[in-house]
């Protein structure tokens, strides 16, 4: 009876809805992150929509990305930037959330006209039920959804997958406004995202595999025996298929507005715009592009299967990474041979793939849709046309359907399979378990995934832990350290891309900042000296030396509140210290700085310890959270206090500022007088280099 309550097409849909947004849910408080703010910030183009005619005519991404013609998606960026503006992060978000269900949906929709059509089993809705879920709750989704520029190429896949559910109902009903609908579908897609354009061959593979005359392969099933509406097809013989101009199971006027469209794409951007291939074939040679493409088609089959260590810029056996640059190591796609085991092993698989949809044409033929669905859609990114990257999770967002699919077929095969009673028995729970546990790990595994896109410097720390020998991910993660003033942690990863790449000019001038910033200026000047043995016309790195060689950079020390607390502060400051206090005051001046260590007690909340009696400073005029690095939490006062002279008895109001900064159990108070005085620049440095050990 309870299960009874599931089969309901309408309840099915809300737990897809509800599981789907509640995996993602954590990826609402993200930020951007990499290109997002290119792309919606500060994207010119996209800021005014009277630039829609300039989108069609070519100007269809930001400059520095050459190659791309995608029109449509450079409408929907005008679009959401009038709606949203470019600075709040949640509103894209939550669209990228929006356009995975409605992907997900659709899934289950093409699903069940596949698995469904013309059957009156209530098991059979199980089947697109559950592979609905796989698809929505799969980590290597993650990307595609979290990195919004990725997400809004995934805007395209709502026309594509709804084309070809579209096109599947008019097969099954001949309702010639479903053919249509599909075809401007198929339209939008193929100018919003050149990923889609395979959608013609699928629908040639969707005829070939699924379509039993007038009806989709489903109505050929026994699935009345079935608990996953997959089933096993009928022992009746399969009318042999003939091509004809007209109307049979192959017909090319079916296809032909689809083949046209694509080509009027093509066509626009080929031989109007100019816009042919994106980069060079590996190492410059097809050759070798395909042996690598080889080992990529199998690493995409592994993240399906295993989606565990998923990466922004993943690796192939033999060091290959995702990215092409000029730090990316091409002697490793060069050194690579045909006869190498893992080339060996990939064709193999490629082979076997190969050979099965024709093996499974008519015996399993929703298997060879299922495998045909999944190399046909991973085309247009094989590298046969280069494109820049070799490989990224988001990649197989389409491809994915065709291995749920064949996941939920497995299932199904094994479930009603004639294994022995006392077998069987065991066998079915087993497979209950195994898929709830399926659906489980793909949740929590995708709801962790999110958390490496929190900000971009998650995205970097999340791959220079993965890859300590990455040089773009160790410089990236060292930049915003430096961004944050934690500059041990910058230091670290300067000179773990430093021990890759030596010759990294932006590397040592970086590396001199930092130094400078602390006034070791012997430092900074060789880090200095280095840019320029890299690179003599590197002005910048020239005016560094010579404001050291002016003497115009302050020298700093590091100073020490406890045996715990240090910091740092210009070494020509006065400094006084008593137990647990350290005052520092400006030579010539009246800016003091104070500060003073403290603790929490054992069950004391730092909410409770910031209601406890405090000095009274005079008016408190505002008060908040503040950011400061090294510390769990801050909070910031700003205290309003009068002044007088000789001549006025009140002359103004001195503004006070006084931190508490948290760190464990521990609390450094600091008190900044007067907290207007342009030596507060000074301030945010020593206070940014505090640090509890």
């Amino acid at each position: 009876m309870l299960l009874g309550v599931f089969d309901n097409r309408k309840i099915q849909l809300a737990i897809i809805v509800l599981l789907t947004s509640l995996v993602y849910s954590n990826t609402l408080k993200n930020s951007f992150v990499i290109e997002d703010p290119v792309y919606i910030s500060d994207w010119k183009l996209t800021q005014n929509l009277a630039n829609i005619p300039k989108m069609f005519a070519g100007d269809t991404a930001p400059t520095g990305n050459v190659g791309i013609y995608r029109p449509l998606r450079a409408v929907f960026y005008a679009a959401t930037f009038r709606l949203f503006g470019g600075d709040n992060p949640f509103p894209y978000h939550l669209l990228a959330l929006a356009v995975h269900l409605s992907i997900t949906v659709l899934v289950y929709l093409i699903v069940w006209e596949i698995l469904c059509s013309k059957v009156s089993s209530p098991r059979s809705s199980w089947g697109p039920f559950i592979v609905a879920l796989l698809f929505g709750l799969h980590p290597v989704h993650s990307e595609a959804v979290d990195y919004l520029t990725a997400n809004f190429d995934a805007i395209s896949y709502i026309f594509f997958f709804g084309s070809f559910f579209f096109y599947l109902k008019w097969r099954l009903r001949k309702w010639e406004a479903y053919y249509w609908s599909s075809v401007i579908l198929a339209t939008l897609a193929f100018f919003h995202f050149e990923m889609t354009l395979t959608l013609p061959f699928l629908l040639i593979l969707a005829d070939l595999t699924l379509v039993r005359g007038p009806a989709l392969i489903s109505s050929k099933f026994k699935v009345q025996s079935s608990k996953l509406g997959v089933g096993s097809p009928s022992t009746a013989s399969t009318p042999r298929r003939q091509w004809s101009i007209i109307s049979c199971q192959l017909s090319v006027v079916r296809y032909f507005p689809y083949f046209v469209v694509a080509g009027v794409y093509l066509f626009v951007r080929v031989v109007v715009l100019k816009m042919t291939i994106r980069s060079d074939y590996l190492a410059g040679s097809f050759y070798l592009t395909m042996l690598t493409m080889l080992k990529v088609f199998v690493k995409y089959i592994q993240m399906l299967v295993l989606p565990v260590d998923l990466s922004i810029n993943p690796r192939l056996p033999g060091g290959i990474s995702a990215w092409v640059h000029p730090l990316a190591h091409m002697e490793r796609i060069s050194n690579q041979s045909i006869f190498d085991p893992i080339i060996l092993f990939s064709l193999v698989v490629l082979a076997c793939l190969v050979l099965a949809i024709f093996y499974f044409k008519t015996k399993q033929p929703v298997v060879s849709f299922a495998i045909g669905w999944f190399l046909i859609s991973l085309l247009p990114v094989s590298y046969i046309i280069p494109q820049g990257t070799i490989f990224q999770e988001r990649y197989i967002y389409i491809a994915s359907l065709g291995f749920v699919i064949l996941l939920i077929f497995g299932f199904d095969f094994l479930f009603n399979f004639k294994f022995k009673k006392e077998v069987k028995e065991f066998i079915k729970p087993a497979l209950i378990i195994s898929m709830f546990a399926i659906l489980a790990f793909y949740g929590i595994r995708t709801s962790l995934r999110n958390r490496d896109w929190k900000d971009s410097f998650a995205v970097w720390s999340k791959l220079a832990g993965q890859f300590p020998d990455d040089v773009i991910a160790n410089f990236s993660t060292a930049r915003i350290h430096a961004q944050r003033n934690n500059f041990d942690a910058a230091i670290d990863h300067y000179r773990k891309a430093l021990a890759v790449e030596p010759r990294l000019f932006e590397v040592r001038y970086d590396l001199g900042g930092i130094y400078e910033k602390q006034g070791k200026a012997d430092q900074a000047a060789t880090e200095y000296q280095q840019t320029l043995l890299i690179n003599p016309g590197y002005d910048p790195a020239k005016e560094a030396l010579d404001r050291i060689n002016n003497n115009k950079v302050d020298t700093w020390k590091e100073c020490r509140l406890s045996n715990e607390v240090t910091f740092f502060c210009p070494s020509g400051w006065i400094t006084l210290k008593n137990y647990g206090l350290i005052k520092i005051r400006e030579p010539e001046g009246d800016f003091i700085i104070e500060l003073t260590s403290d603790s929490r007690g054992k069950n004391q909340s730092i909410d409770d310890y910031l209601k406890s009696p405090r000095d009274n400073l005079g008016q408190l005029a505002n008060e908040g959270l503040a950011q400061i690095p090294n510390f769990d939490k801050a909070y910031v006062k700003v205290w309003k206090r009068p002044i007088s002279t000789d001549n006025e008895p009140i002359s103004a109001d001195q503004l006070l500022m006084q931190f508490f900064l948290f760190k464990n159990d521990k609390v450094v108070k600091i008190l900044v007088s007067p907290g207007d005085s342009p030596r507060m620049v000074k301030f945010d440095r020593l206070v940014s280099s505090l640090k509890i050990e």
